[in-house]
């Protein structure tokens, strides 16, 4: 029996080891959870991207030079959906795009928080203009603006917390901007994507960030993707998880957290020995 509770302690202090490992390494604020490159992928469908089903024949969708190309040169919205849902903790929404051409003074592009369905709807989208205007948030300066306008590549940042968006950070051109937002409402759970109207835009990267106080990128996502042509998406791969933290898409297993997973099956399997030989 001794020989027994020494094998269990070491099996239960070997276990609370690995979860402090594997919180430390993989949840810090700033660990991306989420992040699709663009120059690692040849078709949208090697990332899980699709077009939504409403308003899918009015565009196009595509990989071109290292960038997500959607062309929509009609009035009606298109629907890019991806295979991600934003946590329910605090976090960081990244993007950089840019308009690539403009048919319209109304046309824009926005990044949808969320939304449900091929055919979505339940949508709460961050709308940028290519005039500068930012629905809900303000219009940027008439510099920022002119960028943005011009078809240079735009940064974007934006923090929930508590489960509602507050401001939109937009870099454009070496000018920086934050809009704070003038209405309030949460986010419902639901997928990521681009609704795209009257223009074509490129898309460059896609990140969803824990926190939102990092000071910088945590985890294997904050160099890689977590979908590409060589480890491509797959129907029914589990989308990024919306409250628990032990279903976000994380980095493989560091040799620190795999040797510890060997070292607690190695007592767990000695352990069982022992009891069966008592027992016999």
């Amino acid at each position: 029996m001794y020989i027994i509770r020494r094998v269990l302690a070491v099996c239960l202090l070997a276990f609370f080891v690995l979860s402090l490992s594997v919180s430390a390494a993989e949840y810090s604020d700033g660990t991306v959870l989420y992040r699709q490159r663009f120059d690692v992928l040849s078709a949208p469908g090697n990332g899980g991207i699709r077009k939504g089903t409403d308003g899918g024949d009015s565009f196009s969708l595509h990989i071109e030079k290292g960038a997500l190309r959607i062309d929509n040169h009609s009035d009606t919205k298109s629907y890019t959906l991806f295979p991600c849902e934003l946590p329910g903790e605090d976090h960081t929404i990244e993007f950089e795009f840019s308009f690539e051409s403009v048919e319209s003074t109304n046309a824009y592009a926005a990044f949808m928080l969320t939304c449900r369905g091929d055919a979505p709807d339940n949508i709460t989208s961050v709308i940028i203009r290519a005039n500068g205007e930012c629905d809900g948030f303000g219009k940027l300066g008439k510099e920022i603006s002119a960028n943005i306008a011009s078809g240079q590549r735009t940064f974007v940042r934006i923090p929930v917390s508590d489960g509602d968006y507050y401001e939109m950070t937009v870099v454009s051109g070496g000018v920086s901007e934050t809009l704070s937002r003038r209405t309030v409402g949460g986010i419902p759970k639901g997928s990521i994507g681009f609704m795209v109207r009257n223009s074509d835009i490129n898309v460059y990267d896609i990140a969803v960030v824990k926190g939102t106080n990092y000071t910088s990128k945590l985890g294997e996502l904050s160099y890689s993707s977590s979908w590409s042509d060589s480890s491509p998406y797959k129907t029914g791969d589990a989308v990024t998880a919306c409250e628990d933290v032990d279903v976000y898409l994380s980095s493989p297993q560091t040799g620190d957290s795999t040797a510890l997973i060997l070292l607690v099956s190695a007592l767990s399997t000695a352990s069982a020995l022992v009891i069966r030989k008592r027992r016999a």
